[in-house]
């Protein structure tokens, strides 16, 4: 019972995460299974011997082993020397937009529709549809074209006209501080 006790404060205090005691038991038995079994093989040949050992799946076997993984911090310094970096500096979470990117492309888009209510209603639409500035994809001249109920030829006299009257220095230094 002494040993018990010893393993169980072991499985709840030694780990970040607490392990419960059935999942350090299999933890063990895996970690001498794994001593029986020819590592060279490759990871997945080991695991399946492992698995047929002990009679659990290769999954269950493999979940085990990723439970037992130490953890590291993501505010452990990168580089003793530099400047504090972190890990946590250098991951990213790519679902959501980063506040700056979203904040620029809100203006953006607001100084665009500016700039574009200064053209004729005819103007704007026919280039929000040629450079696809209303979210959906960019159109050919005949799509514009068809739509109208005009010929892509004046599609593209009305698109030409319409970025002319665009490049008047008094619209372009609206739209000036996004071009690199």
């Amino acid at each position: 019972w002494i040993r018990q006790a010893i393993l169980k404060a072991v499985c709840e205090k030694s780990r970040m995460i607490r392990l419960p005691l059935n999942r350090a038991n299999e933890l063990v038995q895996i970690d001498k299974a794994r001593k029986e079994v020819d590592s060279s093989k490759g990871e997945e040949n080991e695991l399946r011997e492992i698995a047929g050992l002990l009679n659990m799946s290769q999954d269950h076997v493999r979940d085990i082993l990723n439970i037992s993984r130490d953890m590291v911090s993501l505010d452990v310094p990168v580089f003793a020397d530099r400047d504090g970096n972190t890990i946590g500096d250098f991951l990213e979470d790519s679902r959501y937009e980063q506040p700056e990117e979203s904040m620029i492309e809100n203006a953006l888009r607001d100084d665009i529709d500016a700039v574009l209510a200064t053209l004729t209603e005819k103007e704007a639409r026919i280039l929000r549809l040629r450079f696809g500035l209303n979210g959906n994809r960019a159109m050919s001249l005949k799509e514009i074209g068809d739509r109208f109920n005009l010929t892509k030829e004046r599609i593209r006299q009305i698109e030409k006209k319409a970025i002319r009257r665009l490049q008047n220095p008094a619209r372009m230094s609206r739209l000036e501080a996004y071009v690199a």
